[in-house]
């Protein structure tokens, strides 16, 4: 969805993708993802972001990536995170 800045996107659903671009980099950047990066409005991610976590979905999205990243590490993947300086 990156890059997508179309009017007629209010007002549609968000996705499962858009919530863990969100879950992703909203502490980093904040609300700038939602009009730049997600074509949605001025204040979107940030009333996503708090909806995502007053309903324990960002703790879920949490869950998955570490799940995610626990899993690539088993299978012998290096991750940057692994890396050192």
């Amino acid at each position: 969805m990156t890059g997508v800045r179309d009017a007629a996107r209010r007002g549609t659903r968000w996705t499962a993708k858009e919530d863990l671009f969100i879950h992703s980099y909203f502490e980093a950047v904040g609300d700038y993802i939602g009009p730049h990066d997600l074509g949605r409005p001025a204040g979107a991610a940030a009333r996503r972001a708090a909806f995502l976590k007053k309903t324990g979905a960002w703790g879920a999205l949490t869950r998955r990536v570490e799940a995610e990243r626990d899993y690539l590490r088993a299978i012998g993947v290096r991750l940057i995170e692994d890396e050192t300086l």
